[in-house]
């Protein structure tokens, strides 16, 4: 992996320390992404507009953090899988806004490509599972707004931008 400035591969053990601060945190707002992407907004929201092309001025509601899995994911109960990436699009679209108001229990790998288990209240759990070439496709933007993912079957940390400044401005 070529070494790039605020990229810092992380050890299992490291992502729980990390992601510890997430639990307890409420699912206060949902939203599809392009296809099947789920998006899940965690604790007090702030709305804020932006200018987008062709379409103006968008409102976007933003958590303290987020939660994205892009595609392939299931959400389970204790016996079965609710709904999923290759729902119909109703049932995902109503499956998702039912995981609002839930809290969170626990945030874990699982497997040895990073996949990403989120444990909810309501014995519900959500569940990246890709099943295509590639990597596990999921993202957490964590409270410093620094962002984790999977990278070449690595977890990773990306630092958030002010981090990035502050070291440029040292540099």
């Amino acid at each position: 992996m070529p070494r790039t400035p605020g990229l810092t591969r992380l050890t299992r053990e490291q992502f729980h320390a990390l992601t510890r601060p997430l639990v307890g945190m409420p699912v206060s707002h949902t939203w599809r992404g392009a296809g099947s992407a789920v998006c899940l907004e965690l604790g007090e929201l702030t709305t804020f507009t932006r200018t987008v092309r062709k379409l103006g001025e968008v409102e976007f509601v933003q958590g303290e953090a987020s939660l994205m899995v892009y595609w392939s994911w299931r959400v389970e109960s204790p016996g079965a899988i609710q709904f999923g990436s290759w729902s119909e699009d109703p049932r995902i679209t109503r499956g998702i806004a039912s995981l609002e108001g839930h809290t969170i229990l626990d945030v874990q790998l699982e497997g040895r490509l990073p996949e990403l288990v989120l444990t909810l209240d309501g014995k519900r759990w959500l569940h990246s599972f890709m099943t295509a070439e590639g990597q596990p496709e999921w993202s957490i933007r964590m409270l410093d707004n620094a962002w984790l993912g999977v990278i070449r079957g690595h977890v990773y940390r990306n630092a958030s931008r002010s981090e990035l400044a502050a070291a440029g401005a040292r540099g």
